[in-house]
């Protein structure tokens, strides 16, 4: 089971340790998080469920204890290409909405980025390639990785879903369940009047409604899940965060 957490625990062995070396220079370099360098072509926002156009800026987690670098959304990275191209198609196909959002959450997971654990020695890598130079990781870094958690698949199924023509939001917020208290990132997709959780990473989350999930008790067996991938399992929503923080271009709003 996938858990995404900003403070990571490894056991010490093999390359683990090797991850626990990268995450204390990460800490010993860390920055605070830096705004693009024109500020005044964007529009901040703080949290809370976000469209995110190309261009975009996402704050990492290096400003809050962790160690992921800040995003840019570089769509026009030919990385990207083919990502796209499979999201469009899906778009395209005559599939029942349900079965569309099933395909791309197959493709992020198993194609996109397989390798889903802070103890990925490329993943740890990357970021602290670009911790070091003091600059923004592109997205599309991490196609040629083929790693990333949470954070990292919540963005990518934000955008593949929205270039299949299903419209959703990122969401990052604080979570609790069987494993404690920590912060996680998924998405939510409208349906048939509801909210419902997309989540490519943790199948806890997956196929719940927002508003289940928000509940003080969870989830519970009598509430309708998705006819996606899920996991009955405890976990639920205490809050969305005000955080990250995320520069939107100003041209991207017809501004």
């Amino acid at each position: 089971m996938k858990v995404c957490r900003q403070s990571v625990s490894l056991v010490i062995h093999g390359r683990a340790l090797c991850c626990l070396c990268l995450w204390i220079l990460l800490l010993l370099t860390g920055s605070t998080v830096a705004a693009p360098r024109d500020p005044n072509g964007y529009t901040v926002v703080r949290g809370g469920m976000v469209d995110l156009p190309p261009g975009s800026t996402v704050e990492g987690s290096i400003s809050r204890g962790g160690a992921q670098p800040d995003y840019l959304i570089d769509l026009n990275a030919p990385e990207f290409r083919p990502l796209l191209a499979f999201a469009a198609r899906v778009g395209r196909s005559k599939d029942p909405f349900w079965t569309k959002i099933d395909r791309i959450l197959d493709y992020v997971s198993n194609r996109v980025l397989p390798g889903g654990d802070y103890e990925n020695e490329d993943y740890w890598t990357l970021m602290q390639h670009f911790q070091t130079i003091g600059a923004d990781v592109p997205l599309s870094r991490y196609i040629g990785i083929k790693a990333g958690v949470c954070r990292e698949n919540a963005l990518f199924m934000h955008i593949l879903l929205k270039e299949a023509g299903i419209p959703n939001w990122h969401v990052y917020a604080r979570v609790t369940g069987d494993d404690g208290t920590e912060d996680h990132a998924f998405t939510v997709v409208d349906h048939d009047g509801e909210s419902w959780v997309v989540d490519s990473y943790n199948d806890s989350f997956n196929g719940h409604r927002l508003k289940d999930l928000m509940s003080p008790t969870g989830p519970s067996p009598s509430n309708p899940v998705a006819p996606i991938r899920a996991f009955r399992r405890f976990r639920r929503l205490k809050s969305i965060n005000n955080y990250p923080t995320v520069w939107i271009p100003k041209k991207d709003q017809g501004q």
